[in-house]
């Protein structure tokens, strides 16, 4: 049977299939089975948390190779947790759709937790920083609401704070490596910052498509910041168009565009990190991640040709 992980993997399905192979022998109930091994799930996250914590652990060598199995696969089901429960705390679903969502994410949850359990023990310091980047999350949900007046003052200092919030979980993976190796810190802060780039070319077109629902949700949304000061410039107020007509001047003021062009240029400086600590698996994450951003920018330029020949 081929060794787990080899040093030199860097094939993303490879490494994806595995963590399913390793997950596909533990016990699950019925209904978080089918939430594991849903094929779209699987799908989205081939390229990103199945081989997530194998690229981050990659400048750590020390990892023993069977707590690297475990740590991915908390990591893939601390993921679908997150994703199942946030749209809960969002208040984007309501009545009987809540209750299934939440018993499944705690579920998954409890799963990443006990996978955890037994990497750490709990007089470890691992889990301050693992429940603190929780604290972390869960704050995110405060600092997001705003009102008609904080949504036009919010600035890109305010979205910056808030996205170390909204992916603070993100950078668990990187406690984990840093608790078990012992490593220099300098690994561990040139790693860091690397991520924080990401979450930032990862996030900011979920801005540009959630304008409108963000915004019904009064959920802060960086695309206010951008195009607010655009709409003065040409002589246009804000509370003399609809939702709607405001995210077609997203695009038609060039502000969609702009906020395309800083997501590409975060994944950029992610990659220039990236290449200075030799991480080909993560690298290959990222750049799989800008190549769908970038289509996004370019599908975006054939909507707005659209919206003005319309």
């Amino acid at each position: 049977m081929r060794q787990f992980f080899k040093n030199d993997m860097e094939n993303l399905e490879e490494t994806s299939a595995t963590i399913i192979g390793f997950l596909k022998g533990l016990p699950f109930p019925p209904r978080v089975n089918e939430i594991i091994f849903d094929e779209k799930n699987l799908n989205n996250h081939k390229e990103l948390f199945l081989p997530f914590f194998h690229a981050v652990s990659e400048p750590f060598p020390s990892i023993e190779l069977e707590t690297k199995k475990i740590a991915g696969a908390a990591v893939y089901l601390g993921a679908l947790g997150v994703y199942g429960l946030d749209p809960v705390l969002d208040l984007q679903i309501s009545g009987e759709k809540i209750r299934p969502s939440i018993s499944s994410s705690f579920c998954l949850l409890q799963h990443a937790q006990f996978l955890l359990s037994k990497i750490f023990p709990p007089s470890s310091k691992f889990w301050k920083s693992y429940f603190y980047r929780w604290e972390l999350h869960f704050k995110e949900l405060e600092l997001s609401k705003v009102d008609e007046e904080t949504l036009i003052q919010w600035n890109k200092e305010d979205y910056y704070s808030l996205l170390s919030h909204k992916y603070a979980l993100l950078f668990t993976p990187l406690d984990i490596c840093y608790h078990l190796s012992h490593s220099d810190h300098k690994t561990y802060s040139l790693l860091e910052n690397a991520l924080k780039d990401f979450i930032i070319g990862y996030n900011i077109p979920n801005e540009i498509v959630g304008f409108q629902q963000d915004t019904e949700l009064n959920i802060a949304n960086y695309s206010w910041c951008k195009m607010v000061p655009k709409l003065k410039e040409i002589g246009l107020q804000v509370e003399d168009y609809s939702l709607s007509d405001l995210h077609k001047l997203l695009y038609l003021t060039g502000t969609a565009e702009n906020m395309y062009q800083e997501s590409l240029q975060a994944y950029d400086r992610c990659l220039i990190t990236l290449k200075e600590l030799n991480l080909g698996l993560l690298e290959k994450i990222v750049s799989a991640s800008k190549k769908k951003i970038k289509q996004e920018s370019e599908m975006s330029n054939e909507y707005i040709k659209s919206l003005r020949s319309s």
